[in-house]
């Protein structure tokens, strides 16, 4: 008896520890890495009906008290009450509703803002790193759950008891299963409309009064200066994902063909017909793109092309959502125009924040889609999401009368703004309302084909749609980065002096967006552009998990450019991106939302940022959640940049050489010493082509001679004298030009790696070789740097070309012209044997330039304190001809 006792109280205290468990898991969710707290909200309720139930058919009574959506292609029905329910099933009979019929009844959740969510019966989620599809089987079925389907970025679980999909979603993040999973969340997207719908005086502000408001001169988007160098181009697509676009006698061609091309539609499967009452969309299309006619209204960019992607059909999920910007970027959408969100700034949804960071590196062939939001019409100082994530363009607005407009959310992640209308809080029309297309007859907000009761960040946000079309038409191969960098920098300051909350970069400057684009007047467009300030480019290879990449490069606390993640780029695939950046310091950040870094557990991912003398900035592949190098760039026009050393902690010290290595490794000073011993063969991972320009400098120092001690690039992990620079050591073997080591203390050595190969290297090699026992040879290499021709933080300033060297050499005869110690440090005595007569002594250095000459007999000392460490040519001409002999100076 007591046994049993003992049993059913351990039975009592596993069930209250599964039900507390359950209860804690229902009070959040996982949302982009964030653990987003929720709380029961009882007075709204979503109702999931049975297969072949009609909600609209079975509900027998409706409360004037209440609110109601109807998704009847979901068969799910959101009711919203006056007074919180003390059940679910309160929420049947107050509706009418036949419990046989429906599948589930679920409270809705609150976020901390008063935002409202809704629970479906799926699960979105991303398999985790190392597991397969299948490893998730046990799990499912402990929360009776299956998989669904395979979508384009995500997979779709399926889940029987709807009180099961928290907790199913927060197991599989928490236990790794997945890389994140959450729920498919029914939540109210908006439709970003200003309260009073009210009113071209954005394209062109002359101060006129319009609405009896008094506009001020030039507070507009400087439109018809850009039209004089580009309208746009037919290449070009816009997607206006809203409510739908359809045909219009403003959106056609100069031949009458509509630019309105085919669309998609969410829910159904549709092809983006707009709602029966939708006008939303149609309103934002043409202050995009309304042709420039003798009818109607002008759009920003009247020669692109449309696509209307309809996402207000009805009842959208987050995934739904996601499918249609996957939709836009997979169908040639070149800009998204998005005028729309959900009123909350803490929400997030990692399926649609996924599809919006895919869209933004994948689209347009990896040049990445141009996407823009509404910041939102709450008011606030915060900005809601998805305009909120790094990789969109958020847009404010101001009114006609350069103010910002009152409703239009602020705050530090703000963009730039736009012209659009402005009302006060309490709702009362303060400025000027905008001018666009409105449906034909009587389906839109007027029973005419156009309306002037527009406005809200909805009328702002395709007004920078259209700009970066029309930046777009002039040079198509803009990466996204460039896109931006070109909007923010060439907006026009508003506010207080430089970025702020309210005002973002300023105000959106057409003309100056296409002059930096490549823009030259003259009513065509084309041409490319000019990085007038520091070209650079980040190389990124990734390893099996790009989707977990991401990047900033910051100015203080701004960000001045970012991408990623890149959760369609292939595993191990190369990505390169351009960077134009003005003189300054900046910190390169790099991401990864696993912790692992790029390299090397799953892969051997890596990054490298170098300017335009392809000189490396910053490296590095082996971290953990993030890494931050800082870098600083001088002189404009994509040169001078650092040469930051080596920081070995940035990596994995791997072994190279086979059973060539028998040795260990220390990674000193902070990162910036490796220490080899024992007869070891290092590398690091690293991708680089070695030019004619190339050099390696660094300090080295061994306290026990080996028979080898070197550096040098390879491609492979067999050891090779072609590629080796032995510095020290008793055996012949490997480029010996630089064997000079005195045998104790440090010794920099600048090595022009190209003088003696070129070429596609994925690994930098250390070597510290001792077969004989007892093999306690050591090498420590300290403050390694690669750069090529000159780094302006180094005693080696030279910049290696070997063109005028090659021609002086070709012409040397045959005698003989001895320089010793070769290498030197700070004399050079040259001798010639014999009483051949000579006429001068000359240094060059590897440009040809002459940097020291004097006339000498027999023999003569070179002072070379003068002369920065590097390699040089000394020539002496004789009656016989020229005599030349390479010399190296070390310090």
């Amino acid at each position: 008896m007591r046994t049993l006792t003992i049993r059913i109280l351990g039975l009592v205290l596993l069930m209250m520890s599964s039900l507390g468990l359950s209860m804690a898991q229902n009070s959040y969710y996982w949302g982009d890495g964030q653990r987003i707290a929720l709380s029961e909200d009882r007075s709204a309720v979503i109702i999931q009906f049975k297969e072949g139930a009609a909600p609209e058919e079975l509900m027998t009574t409706r409360q004037a008290s209440l609110s109601l959506e109807i998704h009847a292609v979901q068969r799910r029905v959101v009711a919203t009450f006056a007074q919180a329910l003390s059940s679910p099933a309160e929420a049947l009979r107050r509706l009418g509703i036949p419990a046989s019929s429906v599948k589930s009844v679920s409270f809705a959740r609150q976020l901390e803002d008063g935002f409202r969510l809704y629970l479906t019966h799926h699960v979105v989620l991303e398999v985790g790193k190392g597991h397969r599809l299948s490893d998730l089987d046990a799990t499912l079925r402990q929360f009776g759950a299956r998989h669904l389907r395979s979508e384009a970025l995500a997979e779709i679980i399926e889940v029987t008891n709807i009180d099961q999909v928290l907790p199913l979603a927060n197991a599989l993040q928490e236990q790794r299963l997945a890389a994140w999973a959450t729920p498919d969340w029914y939540a109210q997207a908006t439709r970003y409309q200003d309260p009073l719908y009210a009113q071209q005086f954005q394209m062109n502000n002359t101060g006129q009064t319009i609405d009896g408001f008094a506009g001020v001169t030039n507070m507009d988007c400087n439109a018809p200066e850009a039209w004089a160098i580009t309208t746009g181009s037919s290449s070009i697509t816009v997607a206006v994902i809203d409510d739908g676009v359809e045909a219009h006698e403003d959106l056609v061609t100069s031949t009458g063909a509509s630019r309105v091309l085919g669309g998609y539609t969410p829910v159904g499967n549709g092809n983006g017909t707009p709602n029966a009452s939708g006008a939303h969309g149609q309103a934002c299309a043409g202050i995009i793109a309304a042709s420039h006619n003798t009818i109607g209204v002008r759009g920003v960019a009247p020669q692109v092309n449309l696509r209307s992607v309809n996402i207000f059909a009805g009842g959208e999920t987050t995934q739904d959502l996601a499918n249609a910007i996957t939709w836009a970027k997979n169908n040639g959408a070149a800009v998204l125009s998005n005028s729309w969100g959900y009123t909350s700034c803490t929400f997030t949804a990692t399926n649609l924040t996924n599809a919006i960071n895919d869209a933004s590196t994948t689209g347009r062939g990896g040049l990445g889609c141009v996407i823009v939001f509404a910041s939102g019409n709450g008011y606030k100082t915060c900005v809601d999401y998805p305009a909120n994530l790094a990789a969109v363009i958020a847009v404010g607005a101001f009114g006609n009368d350069g103010i910002k407009s009152s409703y239009s959310n602020a705050g530090s992640v703000l963009d730039i703004c736009a012209p659009s209308n402005d009302v006060s809080s309490a709702g009362a029309l303060t400025g000027a309302g905008v001018r666009t297309i409105d449906r034909t007859g009587s389906a839109g907000y007027s029973t005419g084909n156009y309306t002037n009761t527009f406005g809200g960040t909805s009328a702002a946000c395709p007004v920078v749609a259209g700009v970066a079309a029309l930046v777009l038409s002039v040079n198509a191969s803009l990466t996204l980065t460039q896109v931006k960098d070109i909007l923010y920098t060439s907006a026009i300051d508003m506010g207080t002096a430089g970025f702020d909350n309210s005002y973002g970069n300023g105000r959106v400057n057409a003309l100056g967006a296409v002059q930096a684009a490549g823009g030259s007047g003259g009513g065509g467009g084309g041409g490319g552009t000019t990085c007038t300030d520091n070209a650079l480019a980040l190389t990124l290879v990734f390893d099996n998990y790009p989707e977990e990449t991401r990047w900033e490069v910051r100015s203080g606390t701004t960000v001045v450019a970012s991408g990623g993640t890149y959760g369609s780029q292939a595993d191990g695939s190369t990505l390169v991106v351009d960077l134009c950046l003005p003189d300054g310091c900046y910190d390169l950040v790099m991401f990864d939302s696993y912790g692992d870094g790029m390299c090397c557990s799953y892969g051997n991912g890596s990054y490298t940022l170098r300017d335009a003398s392809n000189a490396v900035l910053a490296a590095g592949g082996s971290f953990t959640t993030s890494q931050t190098t800082n870098f600083c760039l001088g002189g404009g026009g994509g040169g001078g940049g650092s040469c930051p050393a080596i920081n070995f902690n940035s990596y994995t010290i791997n072994s190279y050489g086979g059973s060539q290595d028998q040795g260990t490794f220390q990674v000193q000073d902070a990162g910036a010493t490796l220490f080899i011993q024992n007869n070891a063969w290092k590398s690091i991972s690293l991708n680089y082509t070695v030019t004619t320009n190339t050099v390696v400098e660094f300090d080295f120092q061994s306290t026990i001679q080996g028979e080898t001690h070197g550096i040098g690039f390879d491609n492979n992990n067999s050891i090779s004298s072609n590629f080796t620079f032995k510095v020290h050591g008793t055996q012949n073997w490997g480029i010996t030009n630089f064997d000079n080591y005195s045998g104790s203390g440090w010794t920099t050595y600048v090595i022009p790696v190209g003088s003696f190969y070129t070429g596609a290297f994925n690994r930098l090699v250390f070597c510290g070789d001792d077969d004989s026992n007892p093999r306690t040879g050591n090498s420590y290499f300290r403050n390694v740097k690669i750069y090529e021709g000159a780094c302006p933080s180094s005693s080696a300033a030279i910049v290696l070309n070997q063109g005028p060297v090659h021609a002086l050499m070709g012409t040397e005869t045959e005698g003989s012209l001895v320089a010793y110690p070769n290498p030197a440090q700070t004399q050079l005595t040259v001798e010639l044997p014999g009483s051949e007569s000579v006429s001068g002594l000359t240094l060059y250095d590897l440009h040809g330039r002459v940097l020291w000459r004097e006339n000498m007999e027999s023999s003569t000392t070179i002072d070379l304190g003068v002369f920065p460490a590097g390699v040089y040519l000394l020539t002496v001409q004789t009656e016989a001809g020229l005599l030349s002999e390479r010399v190296v100076i070390q310090k």
